[in-house]
């Protein structure tokens, strides 16, 4: 079994696999809302993925269950860190976007029409960079328009607000408990 490891923005991405090119990153053409996986991939999402809204254009795909821990970690920290109004916008942007997809016997992932807007992906012969990622015990797939996974920050892009405004009150609130000690 090999192990490849690599840094994105501060996301470490992690496969440990013995198909590393099933999952690591793969282009893949969209047609008619689909987007053929490999095995690899689809061993991290299941059939029955769920995708979500992702920074500058991305979609995020999870498992249900790596979908639940998702949700109970930003729901923990906004709890905890936010204010009702900033709970909402986080909610929104990293939540509310769920849809859940099916991927078929062919192994074609099938796009919601808002999750293709989202990206971008209603053009005349698109194409997506999808990589996987892992933080923690949770591991997911993100799916970009090709060429936009080495575009640089967008401080505008609503998700990217949203999770600026997580960790920002969780270093704010890291800093209070140090100078209480």
């Amino acid at each position: 079994m090999t192990t490849h490891q690599a840094t994105r923005q501060g996301n470490r991405m992690a496969a440990d696999t013995a198909s590393i090119d099933d999952v690591l990153i793969a282009r893949h053409s969209v047609t008619d809302c689909r987007v053929t996986v490999k095995g690899g991939q689809i061993d991290i999402v299941g059939k029955a993925p769920l995708m979500t809204f992702g920074p500058q254009g991305s979609l995020q795909l999870y498992s249900p269950a790596n979908m639940e821990k998702r949700v109970a970690l930003i729901m923990e920290v906004a709890e905890r860190h936010l204010t009702e109004f900033e709970k909402l916008e986080v909610y929104r942007q990293m939540i509310a976007t769920r849809a859940q997809c099916g991927i078929d016997g062919q192994k074609r992932l099938r796009i919601p029409p808002s999750h293709m807007a989202h990206a971008g992906l209603y053009t005349e012969h698109p194409e997506v960079d999808i990589i996987m990622m892992s933080s923690g015990d949770c591991q997911w797939l993100e799916m970009w328009p090709a060429g936009a996974l080495s575009s640089s920050h967008a401080p505008d892009d609503p998700y990217n607000r949203a999770y600026q405004m997580l960790v920002g009150a969780m270093k704010k609130h890291a800093e209070v408990e140090a100078d209480v000690a």
